[in-house]
Order: C-alpha cells, then sequence, then structure tokens
C-alpha cells in the first residue's frame, strides 16, 4: 500500500534501514530515481558499491546507494518512493551515512546534485551540505549541470571543542 505524502507524514514514523540485499534489487527499480537501469545493468553497477535500504513496515520505501575513498562517502543515488516523501526515509538514511563519518577515518560525503532539482538541494543543505561548485554537462541525457554538495565532519580542536 501507497501513501500519498500527507498521509505518510501522517503516520507514526515505522522507518528502519538496513542494507541493501538481492531480493530488494526489483523493489528498489521500481523507485523513481532518473536512472534508468535493466536489473542486470544495475546487479552489475552495485557489485563496487554499497546499498541501504529504508522500510516502513517492513516495505522498502526508499534507497541509498554509495561507495567510499580513504577520506569519504560519495552518494550516487538517493531516492524514496514519491508516497512515503517527506517523511524521514531520506534523512535517515543520510544521516546513517553522517554516523557511520564519526566511525572511520572519513571525514567528508560528496555527492552530485542535478540543477533542475531544488528539492535535493535544499534536502541536502537542510542536513549540513554545502555547494561546493559546478560541473558542466554532468548528466549526459539532459546536458544538464551537476552541483557538488559535500557535508564535512566538523574537526575537533586541541581541547576538545568542535
Amino acid at each position: 500500500m501507497l501513501w500519498t505524502s500527507k498521509q505518510a507524514r501522517d503516520r507514526p514514523l515505522e522507518l528502519a534501514w538496513r542494507y541493501m540485499v538481492s531480493a530488494d534489487v526489483r523493489r528498489v527499480l521500481a523507485i523513481p530515481s532518473g536512472f534508468r537501469w535493466s536489473e542486470k545493468e544495475f546487479r552489475l553497477w552495485m557489485q563496487r558499491r554499497t546499498a541501504l535500504v529504508v522500510e516502513r513496515n517492513r516495505e522498502v520505501v526508499g534507497f541509498i546507494v554509495f561507495d567510499h575513498t580513504e577520506t569519504e562517502f560519495r552518494i550516487h543515488n538517493l531516492a524514496v518512493d514519491p508516497g512515503h516523501r517527506r517523511a524521514g526515509a531520506g534523512r535517515l538514511l543520510v544521516k546513517e551515512l553522517i554516523t557511520g563519518l564519526g566511525n572511520s577515518r572519513r571525514d567528508r560525503i560528496v555527492t552530485d546534485v542535478r540543477e533542475t532539482n531544488s528539492g535535493a538541494l535544499l534536502f541536502y543543505k537542510a542536513l549540513g551540505f554545502k555547494a561546493l561548485g559546478v560541473q558542466r554537462g554532468l548528466y549526459p541525457d539532459t546536458d544538464e549541470d551537476g552541483i557538488t554538495m559535500e557535508y564535512r565532519l566538523p574537526r575537533e580542536t586541541t581541547d576538545g571543542e568542535t
């Protein structure tokens, strides 16, 4: 059952995240995300990446795909089913990555957002991300520019303050 955004917000937050498993792929591909993958292409692409899903009442309603280097996490895709948006699912997934920064030697998260995706730009800004710059023609399907966004873990000073 899918709810409208208002209905999803009015229901108790019964959200939980977990790592994506193979059985989740078809549901994940059914969530509008701006990418058009076949199941085979998606499985191949995922071989070198990590994904988390968020569930509401045991139904996958969103996902985040990322990878990492020694110093950063890079978000490749974040999507929430339209009937469950603005109810905390995307925030839960990104907050989990932010928590992961504190538990690792990585100190930043980066992602690229289509310049016309004002909802995503505002979402990341509300979570503490800052715009780093513009990548011209980043999205070849529309020749659209991308805005690189960064979340940097606050550094502690020598006296323990941030």
